[in-house]
C-alpha cells in the first residue's frame, strides 16, 4: 500500500476520507432510525458527524508517514 508522505495528503487520502464520510452518514442514519423507531432524520446531526469523521481521517493521514507510522518522519 502506498502511503502519502508525512504532513502531506494525496488523492487517495481524499477519496478515502469521502468514503469514511459516506459510511459514517449511513451508520448515523441507521442508528438514529433504530433509536427513534421512525424515519425522522436530523440532517444537521448527520452532516456534522460525517464532516467530523472525514476531517479526523484526513488529520490521521496527515500525521502518518510513508510507512504508516504515526508522528514519524519519512524513511
Amino acid at each position: 500500500m502506498k502511503f502519502s508522505d508525512f504532513l502531506k495528503l494525496n488523492v487517495f487520502d481524499i477519496t478515502k476520507g469521502l468514503v469514511v464520510a459516506v459510511l459514517t452518514s449511513a451508520l448515523v442514519i441507521i442508528n438514529d432510525t433504530i433509536s427513534a423507531g421512525s424515519f425522522a432524520f436530523d440532517w444537521g446531526h448527520i452532516w456534522k458527524t460525517s464532516v467530523a469523521a472525514a476531517v479526523a481521517y484526513l488529520l490521521k493521514q496527515l500525521i502518518t508517514n510513508n510507512q504508516g507510522e504515526l508522528l514519524a518522519k519519512d524513511k
